[in-house]
């Protein structure tokens, strides 16, 4: 029977776990012997002795470890998975009240998942983790651990689109968890992604708002439940605290409106915010949200906040710049990133940006400079997001070779626009069957992205695919027109050229009109062309592997 742990022994394991958390694996290694040494047999400990020793790099004695009394051996890397968790099982087997093994397949099933999810198949990580629960893990640590991971299976499906199934995970934690404040904002996501703001708000009215939740989520929150002097004074304290990059673009936009607003809401909000900030506020916060709920009208409330620290508040200077380059200013957007340049921390996202104003000013060379910068100050989780933007940058400029090894290496790391892209080059390269295969494989997987759509329209126009392509294009076209109108124009383009070629003039000459003036008179002055088929071929010839918003029209229409 084994000793009752003497005093002390609970106290070693904290010590060891403060430690571990540290990265002093040997003095870790001390403290939990010590409460072994003071009775203390429990799976948890073994646990911890075991992943001391292998994060301090002796693998064998951690095997070992696991598999002192009766638990077999977990080693949580993906080579030792399989026979982990066949072990583990099969002790289960013999005897299904060993606690020992049951904490550690829920272990190996929460990294199994995570692997999953990591893998970008978050079905599988939900079947995992569902398992994992049903088990039901007799530590609150291990819960904990659990229930993250389904929140980011949750959280998967909403940035694929997959929005019932985002809901179902994140209604399912709160039925087992109701104060689960991470789920109640992730729901409350989905209810916004579906254009049901009241709803979105009901949720967010519920959620318990205390010291579980992130301080941006906190903010943002109170933003949208019009709670504005709260959020400020939130703000306030997550800039004294050091912000996160995460924090500051929460700060850019929390109400998440973008341009779909009516400007009678936003002049509303803005009513409501004067009203809780007072005439003169003694921070930039009024000027800047006066400046994003306005609009391009407001741009002139920018200015103000030069007279404050632009350590502390020069990050809101690149909304100011992106207004201007959406305008087409780019020497104004260049000078408005620059200044935003001087916040700490640095978004590296302004680097982008200030990168795209180069392109537009004819200076590719300082773009592609600019793009260096920020992937030396992205976090190691953005590089893939920063190696997509470069390689959208080589497809504008139309180094396809260049972009196709840039978005292969972003791929690599699951950047999301990554994926459109790589076909993009493919396609712009010749390689249309396999182009076509791998938007196929970015719309399995990413339903609502909308450029991708546009992308396969044209491989399949250019395939021969004409029934097929007109679906996407007519998807693009028309039914997201008004969600997103630089999107719909390269869609016109590709579905008038389609109805050329099944020999439909008057849908021809339909799409043709419809396109915006400025795109057309463009053409016909740069190639000297009438004909609407030869003039929208001579477009796409042009536009290199351009096919996004208006603004950067500038990259081509040279």
């Amino acid at each position: 029977m084994p000793r009752r742990p003497e005093k002390g022994s609970s106290a070693a394991l904290r010590a060891g776990v403060a430690h571990f958390n540290a990265g002093r694996h040997e003095e870790a290694l001390a403290a939990f012997r010590r409460a072994r040494a003071l009775g203390d047999e429990s799976p948890e400990l073994r646990t911890f002795i075991a992943h001391a020793l292998s994060s301090a790099g002796r693998a064998e004695e951690a095997v070992a470890e696991f598999g002192r009394g009766g638990l077999a051996p977990v080693m949580l890397h993906p080579g030792n998975l399989d026979a982990s968790e066949k072990a583990l099982r099969a002790a289960l087997a013999a005897d299904a009240r060993d606690a020992g093994a049951r904490a550690g397949l829920i272990e190996v099933l929460r990294v199994r998942g995570q692997n999953a999810l990591s893998a970008g198949d978050p079905f599988t990580a939900e079947a995992l983790i569902r398992e994992a629960l049903a088990r039901r893990p007799a530590a609150a640590a291990a819960r904990r651990k659990v229930t993250d991971v389904l929140r980011s299976v949750g959280s998967a499906y909403l940035f694929a689109g997959r929005l019932d199934d985002a809901a179902r995970v994140f209604r399912g934690i709160l039925r087992s968890a109701p104060r689960d404040a991470r789920a109640s904002l992730g729901l409350a996501a989905v209810m916004r992604a579906r254009a049901e703001p009241g709803k979105e708000k009901k949720i967010l009215s519920r959620a318990d708002l205390g010291s579980g939740v992130p301080g941006g989520d906190r903010f943002r929150t109170l933003m949208k439940l019009g709670r504005h002097k709260e959020a400020i004074a939130e703000a306030e304290r997550l800039l004294d605290a050091g912000p996160t990059l995460n924090d500051l673009r929460i700060f850019w936009d929390p109400w998440e409106w973008d341009d779909r607003r009516p400007r009678s809401d936003r002049l509303k909000e803005l009513k409501r915010l004067e009203k809780a900030l007072g005439p003169k506020p003694r921070t930039p916060w009024l000027h800047y949200y006066r400046a994003e709920l306005l609009g391009p009208a407001g741009m002139e409330h920018f200015e103000p906040i030069s007279a404050f620290p632009a350590k502390r508040y020069g990050w809101m200077f690149a909304k100011a710049g992106l207004m201007a380059h959406c305008e087409g200013r780019f020497e104004t957007a260049a000078r408005w990133f620059s200044l935003a340049l001087k916040s700490k921390p640095v978004d590296w996202r302004t680097y982008a940006f200030l990168a795209e104003a180069y392109l537009c000013l004819r200076r590719p060379k300082d773009a592609l400079a600019e793009m260096d910068k920020a992937l030396a100050a992205a976090p190691p989780e953005d590089a893939g997001q920063v190696l997509a933007w470069r390689g959208a940058l080589d497809l504008w400029m139309g180094r396809y070779e260049e972009a196709l090894a840039r978005l292969e290496e972003a791929v690599a790391l699951d950047a999301q626009c990554a994926y459109c892209w790589r076909a993009a080059a493919l396609l712009k390269l010749g390689r249309k069957e396999e182009a076509l295969a791998r938007l196929n494989e970015t719309l399995a997987r990413f339903p609502r992205d909308f450029e991708a759509y546009v992308w396969r329209g044209e491989a399949r126009r250019e395939l021969g695919l004409y029934r097929e392509a007109l679906k996407d294009l007519n998807e693009e076209s028309l039914a997201h027109r008004k969600r997103e109108p630089p999107i719909w124009l390269w869609a016109l383009v590709n579905r008038a050229l389609v109805k050329a070629a099944l020999g439909d003039a008057a849908g021809l000459k339909a799409d043709f009109e419809a396109l915006p003036s400025y795109f057309t008179e463009y053409l016909r002055a740069k190639t000297g062309l009438s004909d609407p088929e030869r003039l929208l071929k001579a477009s796409l010839e042009l536009g290199r592997g351009f096919r996004r918003e208006e603004y950067r029209q500038a990259i081509w229409m040279t």
